[in-house]
Protein backbone atom coordinates (compact mmCIF):
# COMPACT_ATOMS: atom_id res chain seq x y z
CA UNK A 1 0.00 0.00 0.00
CA UNK A 2 1.03 3.55 -0.52
CA UNK A 3 1.72 5.52 2.64
CA UNK A 4 0.05 8.75 3.63
CA UNK A 5 1.79 12.12 3.17
CA UNK A 6 5.53 12.00 3.75
CA UNK A 7 8.46 14.34 3.60
CA UNK A 8 10.19 14.95 0.30
CA UNK A 9 13.59 16.40 -0.54
CA UNK A 10 13.19 18.94 -3.32
CA UNK A 11 16.31 20.62 -4.64
CA UNK A 12 17.64 21.84 -7.93
CA UNK A 13 20.13 19.24 -9.04
CA UNK A 14 22.03 17.94 -11.98
CA UNK A 15 23.43 14.49 -12.28
CA UNK A 16 21.53 12.09 -10.06
CA UNK A 17 18.06 11.22 -8.88
CA UNK A 18 17.29 8.55 -6.34
CA UNK A 19 15.22 7.88 -3.25
CA UNK A 20 16.33 6.98 0.24
CA UNK A 21 13.02 7.12 2.09
CA UNK A 22 9.26 7.32 1.59
CA UNK A 23 8.62 10.39 -0.52
CA UNK A 24 5.66 12.38 -1.76
CA UNK A 25 6.05 14.55 -4.81
CA UNK A 26 5.22 18.22 -4.38
CA UNK A 27 2.34 19.27 -6.59
CA UNK A 28 -0.71 17.40 -7.80
CA UNK A 29 -0.14 13.66 -7.92
CA UNK A 30 -2.31 11.69 -10.34
CA UNK A 31 -2.55 7.94 -10.10
CA UNK A 32 -3.72 5.62 -12.90
CA UNK A 33 -6.44 3.16 -12.05
CA UNK A 34 -9.43 3.45 -9.73
CA UNK A 35 -9.36 4.16 -6.02
CA UNK A 36 -9.69 1.10 -3.83
CA UNK A 37 -9.98 0.31 -0.15
CA UNK A 38 -12.24 3.30 0.35
CA UNK A 39 -9.56 5.82 -0.53
CA UNK A 40 -12.08 7.97 -2.31
CA UNK A 41 -9.39 9.80 -4.24
CA UNK A 42 -8.44 12.17 -1.41
CA UNK A 43 -6.35 10.94 1.44
CA UNK A 44 -4.23 13.75 2.73
CA UNK A 45 -2.77 17.16 2.24
CA UNK A 46 0.77 18.00 1.30
CA UNK A 47 2.88 21.09 0.89
CA UNK A 48 3.24 22.42 -2.61
CA UNK A 49 4.70 25.37 -4.41
CA UNK A 50 1.42 27.16 -5.01
CA UNK A 51 -1.74 26.51 -3.05
CA UNK A 52 -2.94 23.25 -1.58
CA UNK A 53 -2.30 19.87 -3.11
CA UNK A 54 -4.35 16.74 -2.99
CA UNK A 55 -3.32 13.16 -3.54
CA UNK A 56 -5.44 10.36 -4.91
CA UNK A 57 -4.50 6.85 -3.82
CA UNK A 58 -4.84 3.92 -6.19
CA UNK A 59 -3.90 0.46 -4.95
CA UNK A 60 -5.91 -0.97 -7.83
CA UNK A 61 -4.70 -2.49 -11.10
CA UNK A 62 -0.92 -2.55 -11.16
CA UNK A 63 1.07 -1.87 -14.30
CA UNK A 64 3.34 -4.38 -15.99
CA UNK A 65 6.13 -5.81 -13.87
CA UNK A 66 4.26 -5.04 -10.65
CA UNK A 67 5.00 -1.34 -10.87
CA UNK A 68 3.17 1.70 -9.56
CA UNK A 69 3.20 4.90 -11.53
CA UNK A 70 3.20 8.35 -10.04
CA UNK A 71 3.09 11.47 -12.15
CA UNK A 72 3.95 14.77 -10.49
CA UNK A 73 3.47 18.23 -11.88
CA UNK A 74 5.04 21.39 -10.60
CA UNK A 75 4.98 25.00 -11.65
CA UNK A 76 8.63 25.71 -10.92
CA UNK A 77 11.86 24.02 -11.82
CA UNK A 78 12.86 21.55 -9.13
CA UNK A 79 14.23 18.08 -8.69
CA UNK A 80 13.74 15.27 -6.23
CA UNK A 81 16.95 14.53 -4.39
CA UNK A 82 17.85 11.33 -2.61
CA UNK A 83 19.90 8.18 -2.78
CA UNK A 84 19.35 4.51 -3.25
CA UNK A 85 22.13 3.23 -1.05
CA UNK A 86 23.87 0.00 -0.34
CA UNK A 87 22.79 -2.19 2.53
CA UNK A 88 25.22 -4.12 4.66
CA UNK A 89 28.18 -3.17 2.50
CA UNK A 90 26.70 -4.47 -0.74
CA UNK A 91 27.79 -2.80 -3.96
CA UNK A 92 25.44 -0.56 -5.87
CA UNK A 93 25.20 0.35 -9.53
CA UNK A 94 24.95 3.85 -10.92
CA UNK A 95 23.70 5.22 -14.22
CA UNK A 96 23.36 8.78 -15.39
CA UNK A 97 22.30 8.65 -19.06
CA UNK A 98 18.88 10.01 -20.05
CA UNK A 99 16.50 8.35 -20.52
CA UNK A 100 17.48 6.10 -17.65
CA UNK A 101 16.79 2.44 -17.07
CA UNK A 102 18.61 1.09 -14.03
CA UNK A 103 18.80 -2.69 -13.94
CA UNK A 104 15.58 -2.96 -15.93
CA UNK A 105 16.05 -6.70 -16.22
CA UNK A 106 15.96 -6.85 -12.40
CA UNK A 107 12.87 -4.67 -12.26
CA UNK A 108 14.60 -2.36 -9.84
CA UNK A 109 13.97 1.18 -10.98
CA UNK A 110 12.97 2.99 -14.14
CA UNK A 111 13.31 6.72 -14.42
CA UNK A 112 12.92 9.14 -17.27
CA UNK A 113 14.26 12.67 -17.44
CA UNK A 114 17.30 14.82 -17.83
CA UNK A 115 20.36 13.82 -15.85
CA UNK A 116 18.57 11.15 -13.90
CA UNK A 117 20.33 8.41 -12.03
CA UNK A 118 19.79 5.78 -9.41
CA UNK A 119 21.38 2.90 -7.56
CA UNK A 120 20.36 -0.66 -6.88
CA UNK A 121 21.75 -3.70 -5.12
CA UNK A 122 23.47 -6.44 -7.03
CA UNK A 123 20.39 -8.58 -6.34
CA UNK A 124 18.15 -5.91 -7.82
CA UNK A 125 16.49 -4.64 -4.65
CA UNK A 126 15.88 -0.90 -4.48
CA UNK A 127 16.04 0.53 -0.97
CA UNK A 128 13.24 2.63 0.35
CA UNK A 129 11.71 3.57 -2.98
CA UNK A 130 8.01 4.16 -2.52
CA UNK A 131 7.16 6.78 -5.07
CA UNK A 132 8.69 9.83 -6.61
CA UNK A 133 8.87 11.82 -9.79
CA UNK A 134 11.45 14.29 -10.99
CA UNK A 135 9.53 17.34 -12.06
CA UNK A 136 10.41 20.48 -13.95
CA UNK A 137 8.50 23.57 -15.01
CA UNK A 138 5.17 22.72 -16.61
CA UNK A 139 6.01 19.16 -17.51
CA UNK A 140 5.73 15.79 -15.87
CA UNK A 141 8.13 12.87 -15.75
CA UNK A 142 6.92 9.48 -14.46
CA UNK A 143 8.94 7.31 -12.12
CA UNK A 144 8.26 3.63 -11.57
CA UNK A 145 9.02 1.53 -8.51
CA UNK A 146 8.41 -2.17 -7.86
CA UNK A 147 5.86 -3.40 -5.37
CA UNK A 148 8.43 -5.32 -3.35
CA UNK A 149 10.28 -2.12 -2.37
CA UNK A 150 7.36 -0.83 -0.26
CA UNK A 151 8.89 -1.85 3.05
CA UNK A 152 9.54 1.31 5.06
CA UNK A 153 7.34 2.73 7.78
CA UNK A 154 6.02 6.16 6.89
CA UNK A 155 7.72 8.08 9.71
CA UNK A 156 7.18 11.78 10.46
CA UNK A 157 9.69 12.36 13.25
CA UNK A 158 11.17 11.12 16.52
CA UNK A 159 9.07 12.56 19.34
CA UNK A 160 10.89 11.57 22.52
CA UNK A 161 13.22 9.31 24.46
CA UNK A 162 11.69 7.75 27.56
CA UNK A 163 13.28 6.55 30.78
CA UNK A 164 11.79 4.77 33.77
CA UNK A 165 12.40 5.94 37.36
CA UNK A 166 10.89 5.13 40.77
CA UNK A 167 9.53 8.70 41.06
CA UNK A 168 9.15 11.04 38.11
CA UNK A 169 9.32 14.42 39.85
CA UNK A 170 12.77 14.23 41.48
CA UNK A 171 14.12 12.60 38.33
CA UNK A 172 12.75 15.34 36.06
CA UNK A 173 14.13 17.99 38.42
CA UNK A 174 17.58 16.37 38.37
CA UNK A 175 17.65 16.26 34.57
CA UNK A 176 16.61 19.90 34.35
CA UNK A 177 19.27 20.95 36.84
CA UNK A 178 22.10 18.99 35.23
CA UNK A 179 21.16 18.94 31.52
CA UNK A 180 18.63 21.74 31.14
CA UNK A 181 15.70 19.51 30.10
CA UNK A 182 12.82 22.00 30.42
CA UNK A 183 9.72 20.69 32.20
CA UNK A 184 6.62 20.90 30.00
CA UNK A 185 3.85 18.90 31.66
CA UNK A 186 3.08 15.87 33.82
CA UNK A 187 0.29 13.40 34.49
CA UNK A 188 -0.70 11.09 37.31
CA UNK A 189 -1.78 7.48 37.07
CA UNK A 190 -5.39 6.58 37.75
CA UNK A 191 -8.00 3.85 37.29
CA UNK A 192 -7.10 3.45 33.62
CA UNK A 193 -3.36 4.12 33.79
CA UNK A 194 -0.78 2.34 35.91
CA UNK A 195 1.98 4.91 35.48
CA UNK A 196 2.68 8.59 36.07
CA UNK A 197 5.20 10.76 34.37
CA UNK A 198 6.45 14.00 32.88
CA UNK A 199 7.73 15.36 29.59
CA UNK A 200 10.57 17.86 29.16
CA UNK A 201 12.00 19.69 26.16
CA UNK A 202 15.57 18.96 25.09
CA UNK A 203 17.69 21.81 23.81
CA UNK A 204 18.88 21.83 20.21
CA UNK A 205 17.50 18.49 19.04
CA UNK A 206 13.78 19.04 18.50
CA UNK A 207 12.82 16.15 20.76
CA UNK A 208 11.44 15.66 24.26
CA UNK A 209 12.60 13.52 27.16
CA UNK A 210 10.01 11.58 29.10
CA UNK A 211 10.23 10.16 32.62
CA UNK A 212 7.73 7.46 33.58
CA UNK A 213 7.17 6.09 37.09
CA UNK A 214 4.96 3.30 38.45
CA UNK A 215 1.51 4.08 39.82
CA UNK A 216 1.06 0.87 41.78
CA UNK A 217 3.04 -2.28 42.42
CA UNK A 218 1.62 -4.06 39.38
CA UNK A 219 2.62 -1.31 36.98
CA UNK A 220 4.61 -2.32 33.91
CA UNK A 221 7.07 0.38 34.92
CA UNK A 222 7.62 -1.29 38.30
CA UNK A 223 8.25 -4.58 36.55
CA UNK A 224 10.84 -2.87 34.37
CA UNK A 225 12.53 -1.29 37.40
CA UNK A 226 12.66 -4.65 39.15
CA UNK A 227 14.12 -6.41 36.12
CA UNK A 228 16.56 -3.61 35.34
CA UNK A 229 17.76 -3.12 38.90
CA UNK A 230 16.58 0.50 38.93
CA UNK A 231 15.91 3.31 36.51
CA UNK A 232 17.00 3.25 32.88
CA UNK A 233 16.15 3.95 29.27
CA UNK A 234 12.77 2.45 28.44
CA UNK A 235 11.65 3.28 24.87
CA UNK A 236 11.87 5.64 21.89
CA UNK A 237 8.70 7.19 20.49
CA UNK A 238 8.19 7.95 16.81
CA UNK A 239 5.28 9.79 15.19
CA UNK A 240 3.89 8.20 12.02
CA UNK A 241 1.35 9.43 9.47
CA UNK A 242 -1.22 6.65 9.75
CA UNK A 243 -1.28 4.19 12.65
CA UNK A 244 -3.45 1.60 10.87
CA UNK A 245 -1.27 1.66 7.79
CA UNK A 246 1.82 1.43 10.01
CA UNK A 247 0.43 -1.62 11.80
CA UNK A 248 -0.42 -3.23 8.45
CA UNK A 249 3.07 -2.47 7.12
CA UNK A 250 4.62 -4.09 10.19
CA UNK A 251 2.51 -7.19 9.58
CA UNK A 252 3.74 -7.31 5.99
CA UNK A 253 7.30 -7.19 7.32
CA UNK A 254 6.55 -10.14 9.59
CA UNK A 255 6.50 -7.97 12.74
CA UNK A 256 3.45 -8.25 14.98
CA UNK A 257 2.43 -4.83 16.36
CA UNK A 258 2.94 -5.33 20.08
CA UNK A 259 -0.29 -4.78 22.01
CA UNK A 260 -2.29 -4.09 18.86
CA UNK A 261 -3.54 -0.56 18.18
CA UNK A 262 -4.40 1.27 21.39
CA UNK A 263 -6.10 4.56 22.30
CA UNK A 264 -4.78 6.41 25.36
CA UNK A 265 -7.13 9.38 25.08
CA UNK A 266 -4.63 11.53 23.17
CA UNK A 267 -2.91 9.17 20.78
CA UNK A 268 -3.59 6.07 18.73
CA UNK A 269 -0.49 3.95 19.18
CA UNK A 270 1.23 0.63 18.87
CA UNK A 271 4.66 -0.82 19.61
CA UNK A 272 7.51 -2.81 18.13
CA UNK A 273 8.67 -5.25 20.82
CA UNK A 274 12.41 -5.38 21.65
CA UNK A 275 12.54 -9.02 20.58
CA UNK A 276 11.55 -7.92 17.06
CA UNK A 277 13.78 -4.83 16.88
CA UNK A 278 17.00 -6.23 18.32
CA UNK A 279 16.60 -4.65 21.74
CA UNK A 280 14.64 -1.36 21.66
CA UNK A 281 10.95 -0.89 22.47
CA UNK A 282 9.69 1.45 19.73
CA UNK A 283 6.43 3.29 20.38
CA UNK A 284 4.62 4.44 17.21
CA UNK A 285 1.77 6.93 17.38
CA UNK A 286 -0.61 9.35 15.71
CA UNK A 287 -1.91 12.21 17.86
CA UNK A 288 -5.57 13.14 17.48
CA UNK A 289 -5.46 15.71 20.30
CA UNK A 290 -2.66 18.25 20.20
CA UNK A 291 -0.99 19.54 23.40
CA UNK A 292 -1.32 23.17 24.39
CA UNK A 293 1.34 25.57 23.19
CA UNK A 294 4.01 26.07 25.83
CA UNK A 295 7.42 27.70 26.13
CA UNK A 296 9.94 25.19 24.79
CA UNK A 297 13.09 27.29 25.16
CA UNK A 298 15.21 24.80 27.07
CA UNK A 299 18.54 25.75 28.61
CA UNK A 300 21.69 23.72 28.94
CA UNK A 301 21.69 23.10 32.68
CA UNK A 302 24.86 22.85 34.73
CA UNK A 303 26.81 21.19 31.92
CA UNK A 304 25.66 23.72 29.26
CA UNK A 305 24.16 21.02 27.05
CA UNK A 306 23.82 22.04 23.40
CA UNK A 307 21.93 19.06 21.98
CA UNK A 308 21.50 15.30 22.12
CA UNK A 309 23.52 13.80 19.30
CA UNK A 310 22.56 10.14 19.49
CA UNK A 311 21.22 7.22 21.46
CA UNK A 312 23.63 4.28 21.55
CA UNK A 313 22.41 0.71 21.32
CA UNK A 314 24.35 -2.41 22.30
CA UNK A 315 23.76 -5.18 19.76
CA UNK A 316 24.88 -8.74 19.20
CA UNK A 317 24.89 -8.48 15.38
CA UNK A 318 25.78 -5.10 13.91
CA UNK A 319 25.04 -6.01 10.29
CA UNK A 320 21.64 -7.42 11.18
CA UNK A 321 20.70 -4.30 13.12
CA UNK A 322 21.83 -1.99 10.31
CA UNK A 323 19.71 -3.97 7.84
CA UNK A 324 16.71 -3.81 10.21
CA UNK A 325 16.98 -0.04 10.61
CA UNK A 326 17.28 0.44 6.86
CA UNK A 327 14.30 -1.77 6.15
CA UNK A 328 11.94 -0.55 8.87
CA UNK A 329 12.82 3.13 9.36
CA UNK A 330 14.88 3.94 6.29
CA UNK A 331 17.93 4.96 8.31
CA UNK A 332 21.16 5.75 6.51
CA UNK A 333 24.62 4.73 7.71
CA UNK A 334 26.77 7.83 8.26
CA UNK A 335 29.89 6.13 9.58
CA UNK A 336 31.46 2.85 10.70
CA UNK A 337 34.54 2.09 12.79
CA UNK A 338 36.35 -0.45 14.91
CA UNK A 339 37.61 0.42 18.40
CA UNK A 340 40.28 -2.17 19.11
CA UNK A 341 41.27 -0.84 22.54
CA UNK A 342 37.72 -0.98 23.92
CA UNK A 343 36.76 -4.05 21.93
CA UNK A 344 33.80 -3.12 19.78
CA UNK A 345 32.59 -2.40 16.26
CA UNK A 346 30.41 0.67 15.76
CA UNK A 347 28.12 2.35 13.28
CA UNK A 348 26.04 5.53 13.33
CA UNK A 349 22.75 5.93 11.43
CA UNK A 350 20.21 8.63 10.81
CA UNK A 351 16.66 8.46 12.13
CA UNK A 352 14.35 9.92 9.46
CA UNK A 353 12.63 13.17 10.40
CA UNK A 354 14.96 13.83 13.32
CA UNK A 355 18.28 15.40 14.24
CA UNK A 356 18.70 12.51 16.67
CA UNK A 357 20.87 9.65 15.42
CA UNK A 358 21.22 6.01 16.44
CA UNK A 359 24.60 4.47 17.26
CA UNK A 360 25.03 0.70 17.33
CA UNK A 361 27.92 -1.01 19.09
CA UNK A 362 28.79 -4.71 18.88
CA UNK A 363 31.40 -6.44 21.04
CA UNK A 364 34.49 -7.66 19.19
CA UNK A 365 35.81 -9.78 22.04
CA UNK A 366 34.46 -11.41 25.24
CA UNK A 367 35.97 -8.85 27.65
CA UNK A 368 34.42 -5.86 25.83
CA UNK A 369 32.33 -3.49 27.95
CA UNK A 370 29.59 -3.99 25.36
CA UNK A 371 29.59 -7.74 25.96
CA UNK A 372 29.49 -7.19 29.72
CA UNK A 373 26.49 -4.88 29.28
CA UNK A 374 24.66 -7.43 27.13
CA UNK A 375 25.45 -10.23 29.59
CA UNK A 376 24.35 -8.16 32.60
CA UNK A 377 21.33 -6.46 31.03
CA UNK A 378 20.49 -7.44 27.44
CA UNK A 379 20.88 -5.98 24.00
CA UNK A 380 19.27 -2.55 23.97
CA UNK A 381 19.84 1.14 24.69
CA UNK A 382 23.22 1.69 26.30
CA UNK A 383 23.74 5.44 26.64
CA UNK A 384 22.70 8.89 25.46
CA UNK A 385 25.40 11.07 23.89
CA UNK A 386 25.13 14.86 24.28
CA UNK A 387 27.15 17.78 22.97
CA UNK A 388 28.24 20.38 25.53
CA UNK A 389 29.96 23.71 24.97
CA UNK A 390 33.04 22.69 26.97
CA UNK A 391 33.81 19.30 28.50
CA UNK A 392 36.22 20.83 31.04
CA UNK A 393 33.59 23.32 32.20
CA UNK A 394 30.96 20.60 32.25
CA UNK A 395 33.23 18.43 34.43
CA UNK A 396 33.78 21.32 36.83
CA UNK A 397 30.03 21.94 36.98
CA UNK A 398 29.35 18.29 37.77
CA UNK A 399 31.88 18.37 40.59
CA UNK A 400 30.23 21.52 41.92
CA UNK A 401 27.02 19.50 42.09
CA UNK A 402 28.69 16.66 43.97
CA UNK A 403 29.14 14.41 40.93
CA UNK A 404 32.51 13.08 39.85
CA UNK A 405 32.68 12.80 36.03
CA UNK A 406 32.84 9.09 35.29
CA UNK A 407 36.23 8.23 33.78
CA UNK A 408 37.46 11.80 34.14
CA UNK A 409 37.96 14.00 31.09
CA UNK A 410 38.96 11.75 28.19
CA UNK A 411 40.86 12.99 25.14
CA UNK A 412 41.84 9.90 23.18
CA UNK A 413 41.76 11.02 19.56
CA UNK A 414 38.00 11.07 19.02
CA UNK A 415 36.52 14.10 20.77
CA UNK A 416 37.12 15.31 24.28
CA UNK A 417 34.40 13.73 26.42
CA UNK A 418 33.32 12.49 29.80
CA UNK A 419 30.37 10.63 31.32
CA UNK A 420 27.69 10.96 33.96
CA UNK A 421 27.36 7.54 35.58
CA UNK A 422 23.84 6.05 35.88
CA UNK A 423 24.11 6.12 39.67
CA UNK A 424 24.44 9.91 39.49
CA UNK A 425 21.89 10.59 36.75
CA UNK A 426 19.08 8.38 38.01
CA UNK A 427 19.70 5.41 35.75
CA UNK A 428 21.03 6.63 32.39
CA UNK A 429 24.64 6.75 31.23
CA UNK A 430 25.11 10.17 29.63
CA UNK A 431 28.16 10.82 27.47
CA UNK A 432 29.15 14.47 27.18
CA UNK A 433 31.41 15.60 24.32
CA UNK A 434 32.50 18.83 22.70
CA UNK A 435 32.97 19.52 19.01
CA UNK A 436 36.55 20.32 18.08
Amino acid sequence: MFPGPAEVHVDALAGEVGVDRPADTRGDARFPGPDVDGAGGNRGKGGGGAGKTERGIADGPIAANNEYEVVAASGSGAGLRGRVGSRGGQDKRRANAPPLEVADDLRAIKGFGDSAGGGVHEDGRALGARRCGRHEANRTIPAYFPLETLDLLNVKRVDHISMAAPLWKPQAEKLEKLLGFKFLHSWEGGPHSDFSGSVSQVRGTGIEFEVIAPAGENSFVQKYLDQNGGGGLHHITVEVHDIHETAAELERMGIKPFGGIQDDGLWNLTYIHPKDSGGILWQLFVAYKQPEEVDRNAGGGAVDLQRIDHVSMAVTDLEKQIAWQEKVFGGEVQGRWEEEHLGYYGAIMTLPGSLLKLEMIQPSRPDSFVQKFIDTKRAGMHHVCCEVASVDKAADALRANGIEPFGGVIDNGWKKHTFIHPRDSGGVLFQLFEER
